[in-house]
């Protein structure tokens, strides 16, 4: 999904002077200072740990890539779970002064603070205010929300592991326990046979189908289409 599309539609919406511009334009060789700077220390601040996290499956031989189910139950468990703490990270990082420097001309402060109040830092807001139906028309040509790519796992398998993480007590995840839960559901997978296949769709795109069955229905199953 090119964002920066969505982005520069929405901007000449709302400024027809800006018709025939775009609103990103990346640079080659140090030229992005900010985002640059942003994407290091996230690299030296927050990835080793995770790093290390993850590293627990590949020693103990828990997780394979190549295993559907075993990826399917990862992405269920892990993603929300990194996306939740690389949002403590951005909001730590909004919510902390940065270091003063005198060469600097941009506002010194708060970003979370210079952002809600930019007149109480000698600074200028230049943000254009959109309404929720702009938002949602440029949503529905670059992201729309039914699209695939939004969906964390096939929804047949998104109803059978929530049955399973309900059985568990839905107990929050964290970073002491989610190798524990992850194993702990593909267990329960272990208790019944699953299936996968992949089907063409209209679109010509391919989807992952999910059938779930009770391993002693299998044999009952099996006789019956044997019988037909």
């Amino acid at each position: 999904f090119k964002v920066d599309n969505l982005h520069t539609i929405l901007r000449q919406s709302l400024d027809p002077s800006l018709a025939g511009t775009i609103q990103h334009c990346y640079m080659w060789d140090k030229k992005n200072i900010m985002p640059e700077i942003e994407w290091s220390q996230l690299r030296r601040q927050w990835t080793p740990g995770f790093e290390d996290l993850l590293d627990i499956s590949v020693r103990n031989g828990w997780y394979s890539v190549e295993n559907t189910l075993e990826s399917l139950v990862f992405c269920w468990v892990f993603i929300p779970y990194l996306q939740a703490e690389l949002d403590l990270y951005r909001n730590r990082r909004n919510l902390c002064s940065k270091r003063h420097d005198k060469n600097k001309v941009l506002p010194h402060g708060v970003p979370a603070h210079i952002e809600m109040s930019p007149q109480d830092y000698d600074a200028v807001n230049f943000a254009l205010p959109a309404n929720l139906a702009q938002v949602e028309t440029v949503e529905k040509i670059f992201a729309p929300s039914d699209h695939p790519v939004f969906q964390l796992v096939p929804p047949s398998f998104e109803e059978t592991i929530s049955f399973f993480y309900n059985e568990l007590g839905m107990p929050v995840i964290s970073r002491s326990n989610i190798w524990d839960i992850y194993n702990l559901l593909l267990a329960d997978f272990a208790r019944i046979q699953v299936q996968f296949w992949h089907k063409k769709c209209k679109n010509g795109m391919k989807m992952l189908v999910l059938l779930v069955i009770p391993a002693g229905a299998m044999t009952h199953l099996k006789k019956c289409l044997g019988n037909h």
